[in-house]
């Protein structure tokens, strides 16, 4: 497995033959031009995209445009439900022989990428939301060392919180960095009890999705919030990374720490 970035995943799509994309959501960024472009020259191109993300009607508008754009050029394309059975959150790109998992939503702004790549017979399985974040819930209660590094789009209630506060309160160093614009039920207080433990929060809209515990490194698809019932029914990608692979996330992660900036006013959810 090797950590690479959104340039060599244009690059692999540019000259592959068969491309298949699943995406939460799609920008027309660089990869949504490079998918037009394949199409465009005959290759074999699928994508999969939420029909409603965020549950709102102006997300589903633009659904429904990057829906007829991609259609246009030949591409296509399947639209899933956003929670429940048979919903997807991964973001993973199979292109020809090879797979890249992103964390984020191919998007083309931002700061570093942390795309891992792999060939298709060492793919990772996509799973429930419920199984990918326990893995990680895991990690952060269980692993060596006393410094704890998180970072989540979304953030709420759930078995992320639970770990990082547990972490807290042995006296651990635990940071967290969280997107402020992705409101979730229970957010702001379930922020208010960390910081009282003695959690340090940040916000950043890069939107990845890591934890880093010692030298053991979770990244995945899935959001630190809530797991049960509809929303933790999803598919999701998630996976624990050790050795040089893990200390180069690690890196990209202190990077996005030291970029993000403190809560408005001291509160959390401001």
């Amino acid at each position: 497995m090797q950590l690479v970035g959104l340039p060599d995943v244009v690059a692999a799509i540019d000259r592959a033959k068969c491309i298949k994309l699943d995406a939460y959501v799609l920008g027309r960024g660089t990869v949504f031009h490079a998918l037009e472009r394949a199409a465009d020259r005959g290759a074999d191109v699928s994508v999969d995209l939420c029909d409603s993300p965020a549950g709102n009607d102006d997300a589903k508008s633009w659904a429904l445009s990057i829906t007829k754009e991609l259609r246009e050029h030949g591409i296509r394309v399947v639209t899933e439900p956003g929670v429940g059975l048979g919903s997807t959150h991964a973001k993973v790109a199979l292109i020809d022989d090879r797979v890249f998992y992103d964390d984020r939503n191919w998007r083309s702004s931002g700061g570093d990428d942390a795309i891992l790549a792999t060939d298709v017979d060492e793919a990772l399985p996509l799973r429930s939301k419920g199984d990918v974040i326990a893995e990680e819930a895991a990690l952060i209660r269980s692993g060596e060392g006393h410094e704890i590094l998180v970072a989540t789009e979304s953030f709420g209630p759930g078995p992320i919180a639970k770990a990082l506060l547990e972490r807290a309160q042995r006296g651990d160093d635990v940071r967290l960095i969280y997107n402020a614009a992705e409101p979730t039920r229970g957010r702001d207080d379930t922020l208010a009890a960390l910081q009282n433990a003695g959690v340090r929060i940040e916000q950043s809209n890069e939107n990845h999705k890591l934890a880093c515990v010692g030298n053991r490194v979770w990244i995945g698809s899935a959001n630190a919030t809530v797991t049960g019932g509809d929303t933790g029914a999803g598919r999701e990608w998630g996976v624990e990374l050790h050795g040089a692979l893990a200390a180069k996330v690690e890196a990209r992660a202190e990077d996005l720490w030291h970029e993000a900036h403190s809560p408005v006013y001291g509160h959390p959810g401001a």
